[in-house]
């Protein structure tokens, strides 16, 4: 990547991942193709112009142009065609009427739209993790994903090879939390260590 290539706003890095994944995977689907994508599990990305839209969903406004606001998500709903809305990477919210309001949907769990304290946290723990998490043990323990519940951040953490599942850490006050602190915090809930101590005692017990 070319070194004058300067850092996307969370607007612009949300706009052109959303944009692009739409690309590939079509704008919509209609028919039997929308209703068996809700009934399969499917995750690949598409506007769903038929389905009913919640609080939190991301949404396109399609009746008012390109504005800070056309790709928002949902915070309050006063009717089908009048909403309050948050664009992507804005603080302040818009109420918009007269509005059609299509979902978009397939990026429930999609770390890239991460926005402010969020997507730092996840970039602090990405550099920590390759940074203080690469001794011989260490290793095979991978990124599984990330969320965010209530004041907690969840961190999965998966193996690289073999049959032992993922397993979940709770990390609280994660704002505050530096590189190393993030790592002591997965280390103390079995990063690095889980499996090798069930497997000692597997070899134990035999």
């Amino acid at each position: 990547m070319p070194r004058n290539i300067r850092k996307l706003s969370d607007k612009e890095r949300i706009l052109i991942h959303v944009l692009r994944q739409l690309s590939n995977n079509g704008w919509a689907k209609s028919g039997w193709g929308e209703e068996h994508y809700q009934n399969s599990g499917w995750v690949d990305p598409h506007v769903a112009p038929w389905r009913e839209v919640k609080v939190g969903d991301l949404v396109i406004c399609q009746t008012s142009g390109v504005h800070e606001a056309t790709l928002a998500y949902v915070v309050e709903i006063y009717s089908k065609h009048e909403m309050l809305i948050r664009g992507v990477g804005e603080s302040g919210t818009i109420r918009m009427s007269n509005e059609s309001f299509y979902p978009v949907v397939g990026f429930e769990k999609d770390i890239n739209l991460f926005e402010g304290q969020q997507r730092w946290f996840y970039d602090r723990m990405i550099t920590a993790w390759r940074r203080y998490g690469t001794d011989g043990r260490e290793y095979s323990y991978r990124f599984g994903g990330l969320r965010f519940t209530g004041s907690n951040a969840i961190v999965t953490v998966r193996l690289w090879m073999g049959i032992n599942p993922s397993f979940d850490v709770k990390i609280r006050d994660w704002e505050k939390l530096n590189g190393k602190q993030i790592m002591d915090a997965l280390r103390a809930a079995g990063f690095g260590t889980r499996y090798e101590k069930q497997e000692v005692a597997d070899d134990t017990a035999v």
